[in-house]
């Protein structure tokens, strides 16, 4: 498939509200970041469909439960932005280096940092790459007001070293704005 055909695609599929590319969001933080965007399905329950998954405990087996989960923590992060009559702003940021934050809403006034892990239980591992960003973000000059969250599979809304741990239920709770 060509390279124009698989854009007018990829345009029919996110006017018609079923993707979304999140352009990477540049802060020029470093100079090796990844500009490509990242594809997420708007409805998990056809993701779950296409890829044979009929029941929850095939999803808890499934080898892509954690990008299907991200796709749809950033769904309801759009719905809402949209729903409240904002411009989503969303965006995913990614280096050379491996650094990764899966989820960037910039607002203007502040930057809201979001890693998304289907995991039930938190570990410690899931903090590194908010931290790392936000260190980087710090060492700017004029930086704005940085918030960080972990969305998480699990039950219990937890606070952690200034960061929001979010239980999956709670998505819509906190402030996106």
């Amino acid at each position: 498939m060509r390279h124009n055909t698989a854009r007018s695609w990829l345009s029919v599929l996110e006017t018609s509200f079923l993707i979304t590319r999140l352009p990477a969001w540049r802060r020029n933080l470093r100079k090796q970041q990844i500009k490509a965007p990242k594809l997420h399905f708007l409805d998990s329950g056809l993701v779950c469909f296409l890829l044979g998954i009929r029941t929850s405990e095939e999803l808890r087996h499934h080898p892509l439960r954690g990008q299907i989960f991200e796709s749809w923590v950033v769904a309801e992060v759009f719905k809402l932005r949209l729903h409240r009559g904002l411009n989503p702003g969303l965006f995913h940021f990614r280096d050379a280096r491996g650094l990764e934050v899966d989820l960037v809403v910039d607002t203007g006034s502040r930057v809201i940092l979001g890693e998304v892990k289907a995991g039930a239980t938190v570990n410690q591992d899931f903090f590194r790459n908010l931290r790392r960003l936000d260190d980087l973000l710090h060492e700017e000059a004029g930086h704005r007001e940085i918030v960080l969250r972990l969305i998480y599979g699990g039950d219990h809304h937890q606070d952690r070293h200034a960061i929001d741990v979010l239980p999956w239920r709670q998505i819509t709770d906190p402030d996106w704005e």
